[in-house]
């Protein structure tokens, strides 16, 4: 079974904080009838829009390994019993993905390939040396008005595909297998409500990426930075010795970043900072900036180097006033109060930020690391408890979620007198 591009929309804001509802369009209804269509049921209902399923009919024992039979020999026993597949069902905001209109360039022989609807839009051999790879395969391309959607379209299809083949074939054996199709990649925030113990997996895959056979383990640490100017507006006509333009300001600070420190001069593991995105206007401009990078002091490493950008802009432009802004773990630091019904009633839980990690302290034990799964939700290790934080419509961190043993606890964030 092959999911191919969808015509309808499914791109979403790298810069909002909800979940992405549908409109004109529920891919999770959709692929909600390609699980059934390869006789799957079990759909999580629920209200976000994911599409969560597992299998109807528990699966034949899958033959143990040779490694398998030695660690059992020995009282090890064999600890995985569910293997996850996840895929991504959001697209790049960047272009439109409505109305895609597929192109699938047969046997591909070699050479640029140009898009028909816009001539001007080429996928040149040059830049994608990947092409060289492809010859005598049948490449999909958008026409060039579009986005195409692959990304993750393709995974998408590639874990039904796998599934239909697994379940046309019984005599292949293996072990219970989830699957998942997330909002997760453009918004960030998508993957909180993940139900990760309904997910039931002790190891998953994302089926995304670049080249076949290439798996990855590791990914980066990120930070995202917010540098305002703000400057002083008035009318042109009376601006002399009034006017305050932040824009120079902003413009000053771009082009002090560090040229090997880009994206588009990097590779492999090696860390970036990101300017993406941004306001201009003479009385207030705004740079969002993303950090990259496999180490934690990697990542502080770059925003000392924003942070003294700043101070090297402000003192060419001393009457703009400038801030930088790293999120999101400071929001996080304070104490929280469970209630008498916490799972250890009244208990004081101190959130503290040491580097670019968090950590959590209870009233009555020791420090706890609390690893992140997104820009909310946290991991504390010992127990395999969530922590995820609550947060008002200004922003600020009222309560946060102990979620433990399949029962969510509640602690209120404590206002210090």
């Amino acid at each position: 079974m092959a999911v191919g591009c969808s015509k309808a929309p499914s791109a979403t804001s790298r810069t909002s904080s909800n979940l992405p509802q549908p409109v004109l369009y529920d891919p999770a209804h959709d692929l909600g009838q390609l699980f059934h269509d390869v006789q799957l049921s079990g759909m999580f209902e629920d209200s976000k829009t994911f599409a969560d399923a597992r299998p109807r009919l528990a699966p034949a024992p899958a033959p143990l390994t040779p490694g398998e039979r030695r660690a059992r020999s020995i009282g090890l026993g064999c600890l995985m019993t569910v293997l996850g597949f996840l895929s991504h069902m959001d697209t790049s905001p960047a272009v439109s993905g409505a109305n895609v209109n597929p192109i699938i360039h047969k046997n591909y022989q070699g050479g640029d390939i140009v898009l028909p609807k816009d001539p001007t839009q080429v996928i040149t051999v040059a830049r994608n040396p990947t092409l060289k790879e492809m010859i005598g395969d049948d490449i999909i391309t958008a026409d060039g008005t579009t986005l195409l959607g692959s990304d993750d379209k393709s995974g998408i299809a590639a874990i039904m595909t796998m599934i239909d083949t697994l379940m046309q074939n019984p005599q292949i054996k293996h072990g219970t297998i989830a699957i998942a199709f997330t909002p997760d990649e453009e918004v960030g925030a998508g993957i909180d409500k993940f139900d990760i113990k309904g997910f039931g997996a002790q190891v998953a895959y994302t089926v995304d990426g670049e080249s076949l056979g290439e798996i990855s383990n590791e990914t980066w640490s990120a930070r995202t930075a917010t540098v305002t100017f703000k400057g002083k507006s008035t009318h042109p006509g009376d601006a002399k010795g009034i006017m305050v333009n932040a824009m120079y300001a902003l413009g000053d600070y771009l082009s002090r970043f560090p040229h090997d420190m880009l994206p588009e001069t990097t590779e492999d593991r090696v860390g970036f900072v990101h300017p993406y995105t941004g306001t201009v206007d003479v009385e207030e401009s705004s740079l969002k900036i993303l950090l990259r990078d496999f180490e934690i002091s990697g990542l502080d490493a770059k925003e000392k180097i924003l942070r003294d950008m700043v101070a090297a802009t402000q003192a060419k432009f001393p009457e703009v006033k400038i801030s930088i802004d790293v999120k999101e773990l400071d929001g996080y630091v304070g104490r929280y109060e469970g209630g008498p019904d916490f799972f250890i009633p009244k208990a004081i839980l101190s959130i503290e930020r040491k580097g670019d990690q968090l950590w959590m302290n209870y009233s009555t034990g020791a420090d706890t690391p609390l690893v992140p799964l997104s820009t909310t939700k946290f991991l504390t290790r010992p127990f395999w408890a969530t922590i995820t934080f609550v947060k008002d419509e200004k922003g600020s961190v009222t309560q946060l979620i102990y979620g433990y043993s399949g029962t969510d606890y509640i602690a209120r964030a404590m206002r210090e007198k």
